[in-house]
């Protein structure tokens, strides 16, 4: 009897033997949605420095331009167009999200399957095809090794990424089996990217790196270099060197029948990274709350109009305490932009409890003259109308806390919307707008490296995070206090006691340590309540917002 595959062995295999007409439908259109899902995040940020910087450098080393770079005229070489088209859809960590992982699987690969597929003039067929092949692959060795591999520091996109990468590249170039297993093999030669550069273009150039070396490694497989047959899980291989002895039947069981790229997520919100975090806590909650009250409890993503068909959903649901909405201050917010909804706030919801909330932070891009608040409302005084501020759009929590700045300082700054905070507080490094009021996380390595300057933290206490930025009561504004917060609302007619018990139930849950830690490593902070101190927190800060709202005169349709 020969010996037994090895794993690496089992996914050359997989990927050479795969047929496109045996893939689900179901499959297929996740593949497509996960590909446009690419495309429009790389689109967003065509003319951003940074993709524009990875544009020029890769010219100056690209072979044959036979490959187009989205959203630019120009076109480079096979590497290096999949190497910056790799760098735009991950730039601002919007794009898809195996949730299992956190790794953004089309990034790496996707860039691979389109610049290949058009140098081969493949079908569109077969780059789906491959497409859905390598984010698999880096799907599966990334749950083999998962969370070790996370936590140990290696930034999981990139150093899984290039395996799928490296299978994309061989399924195109119709590599044999044992060409495919050598590919994956060079790959493991070809992983790296750190967690520690993640606020940093280092990590860009690791997602990119990932794509280009995935076609690398195709190439030398099919010039006949080979690679270990166990490259990937053997004693002194891939997994074992960046983690823990992998979990081989991650790898192996099920292929081609239970597929984890179709556990692929979309975020719902440019700045969405901080609240996965709530949705992660609440889908853990999920379990302990319906372990508590005697019932299942399902969770039903409704994305869409800033929160609102979630909130018109569940204002028209039973008041029976079997539909909750989890929501943030777009709930205190929208009543007073828009002419028409499909709920009142104060008339439709109870609220429940308050689940936790993230501190905001004023930063100004360092070329600004102005050290503190007081100094930046002289300067912006002495020039009215020339100094702009930068938010998440018209209307969004960073729009209006600008506006509120203007109101209490008393001076004319033009307001910059962008599609996203995080997409805001990118031009905000790159100088195209002055200053932005945004959730603190976000900000902290910037703030630390000096690309930007804290000049008060908006909440009334020192951060530990942020010990050298004053609280705007120091800065001479107490009343610029903001907090984004998250929670529960039911909706009206809800019995109290059932109100009361949720509520008991969700304090409960949040009072877990390795709750608060992991609301804690997204920079957010546990802030349970009753029903009656949150349903009067909502109230007072829909009176703040309706104040600014009005004076500011800002609608939306």
């Amino acid at each position: 009897m020969g010996e037994a595959l090895s794993a690496t062995q089992i996914l050359g295999r997989f990927v050479t033997e795969s047929r496109f007409e045996a893939l689900p439908g179901a499959l297929r259109h996740e593949g497509r949605r996960s590909i446009l899902n690419h495309v429009g995040c790389a689109l967003g940020v065509a003319r951003d420095p940074a993709v524009i910087t990875a544009l020029e450098i890769m010219r100056e080393v690209s072979g044959t331009p036979s490959a187009t770079v989205l959203g630019q005229r120009d076109r480079l070489g096979v590497m290096e167009a999949a190497f910056v088209n790799a760098i735009a859809s991950n730039l601002l960590d919007y794009d898809d999200t195996h949730l299992r992982t956190v790794i953004h699987p089309s990034a790496p690969v996707a860039p691979v399957a389109f610049a290949l597929g058009e140098e081969i003039g493949a079908s569109g067929a077969e780059v789906l095809h491959a497409f859905l092949l390598g984010a698999e692959i880096a799907c599966r060795i990334g749950n083999a090794v998962s969370p070790g591999h996370y936590a140990r520091g290696w930034h999981i996109t990139a150093s899984c990424g290039v395996f799928g990468a490296a299978a994309a590249a061989a399924r195109l170039m119709r590599l044999s089996a044992e060409q495919t297993a050598d590919a994956l093999g060079i790959a493991a030669s070809q992983s790296g990217s750190i967690v520690e550069n993640l606020a940093t273009a280092a990590k860009n150039i690791g997602v990119g790196n990932a794509a280009r070396n995935g076609i690398l490694a195709a190439r030398f497989a099919a010039r006949g270099y080979r690679a270990a047959p166990r490259a990937i899980e053997g004693p002194l291989g891939w997994a074992r060197a960046m983690g823990d002895e992998p979990v081989l039947a991650e790898i192996t069981e099920g292929l081609g029948q239970r597929w984890e790229i179709a556990r692929n997520t979309y975020k719902p919100y440019a700045a969405g990274i901080v609240f996965h975090a709530v949705i992660d806590a609440c889908l853990a909650l999920r379990e302990k709350l319906g372990a508590a009250l005697g019932q299942p409890v399902i969770a039903d993503f409704r994305t869409g109009a800033g929160g609102n068909l979630a909130a018109e959903l569940a204002a028209k649901s039973p008041a029976d305490g079997h539909t909750l909405l989890l929501t943030s201050p777009s709930l205190a917010i929208s009543p007073f932009l828009y002419k028409k909804l499909g709920y009142d706030t104060q008339r439709d919801f109870a609220a429940v409890t308050m689940l936790s909330t993230v501190p905001n932070v004023f930063v100004i891009h360092p070329s600004v003259p102005a050290k503190n608040i007081q100094e930046l409302v002289k300067l912006a005084r002495a020039h009215p109308g020339k100094m702009s501020f930068g938010s998440g759009g018209v209307g969004s929590s960073n729009h209006l806390a600008g506006e509120l700045f203007k109101s209490l300082a008393k001076v004319d700054i033009l307001h910059v919307p962008y599609k996203g905070a995080s997409i805001a507080l990118t031009h905000i490094l790159g100088g195209e707008a002055e200053m932005v009021m945004v959730t603190v996380p976000a900000t902290i390595p910037f703030i630390n490296s000096g690309r930007l300057r804290g000049l008060a933290v908006l909440v009334p206490e020192r951060l530990p995070t942020l010990p050298n930025v004053p609280t705007t009561a120091e800065a001479g504004m107490p009343e610029l206090v903001i907090n984004t917060w998250y929670g529960l609302f039911a909706p009206t007619g809800v019995r109290p006691e059932i109100q009361q018990r949720i509520s008991t139930e969700v304090a409960k849950f949040m009072q877990a340590p390795e709750v608060q830690k992991h609301l804690a490593a997204s920079g957010l902070v546990p802030a349970t309540s009753t029903p009656a101190d949150f349903s009067a927190f909502v109230r007072a800060d829909m009176d703040k917002w309706g104040k600014v709202i009005r004076e500011a005169n800002i609608r939306m349709e």
